[in-house]
């Protein structure tokens, strides 16, 4: 009788394991989260006299980004233009919060740029390159609000844009960059570039979905 209950109590665990693993997914989705707690409420007004550099730092200019921080507070500028309404033509958004850093992404763009291919590989990357740091890649991407009109996203224009709506996709709450002086920078069907600086951002989640708003307006 006890080797019967026994058996049987082995077969029952053995049953809810198989159950709970075939559930599983193979995805590490995990691993794609961010370092850091997400903002997920705008921040509130500050009424002291004295505002934290992120605040007040301009990066509207052309900019070099060599650390993690920068690239991180250089997006966080740009969303919170078109937040606050701010330097743009582009309405108001109601729900576009700052990023996190995601050291997964950064790992990806840093892979990404030592193929100096300069090609888009997956959804929800940035690319820039050129010959010299003077050219801000934020800023060109940021830029391509000229080209766009709040629509959702159309495939017939959005390589005039796509750029910029991925950095104010309302969705995205993490992003990663990297930058790879590549001697020799291929281009598909096109010219090399030589001793280029090619520049790749990763988001997450992925934004620039066709037929979708990047983020919704005021």
């Amino acid at each position: 009788m006890l080797v019967r209950t026994s058996l049987l109590f082995f077969l029952l665990i053995t049953t809810l394991i198989g159950h709970a693993l075939s559930k599983c997914c193979c995805i590490d989705y995990e691993a794609m989260q961010p370092t850091e707690k997400v903002t997920r409420e705008p921040p509130k007004p500050d009424t002291r006299t004295t505002q934290s550099s992120s605040d007040t730092e301009d990066f509207s200019g052309p900019r070099v980004y060599n650390t993690r921080e920068e690239y991180l507070k250089g997006h966080n500028y740009y969303r919170r233009l078109i937040r606050d309404g701010r330097k743009t033509s582009q309405p108001r958004s109601a729900n576009l919060y700052d990023l996190v850093w995601n050291n997964t992404l950064e790992r990806k763009a840093y892979e990404m740029s030592l193929r100096c291919t300069f090609n888009h590989e997956e959804t929800g990357e940035n690319i820039y390159a050129g010959t010299s740091l003077s050219l801000d890649p934020l800023k060109e991407w940021f830029d391509e609000q000229s080209k766009y009109s709040y629509k959702p996203i159309d495939p017939s224009d959005f390589y005039l844009y796509g750029h910029y709506t991925q950095m104010v996709w309302a969705e995205t709450t993490s992003v990663g960059c990297w930058r790879n002086q590549c001697g020799y920078l291929t281009f598909p069907g096109g010219s090399p570039m030589y001793n280029a600086y090619y520049t790749v951002c990763k988001y997450y989640p992925p934004g620039n979905y066709f037929g979708r708003l990047p983020y919704k307006r005021i």
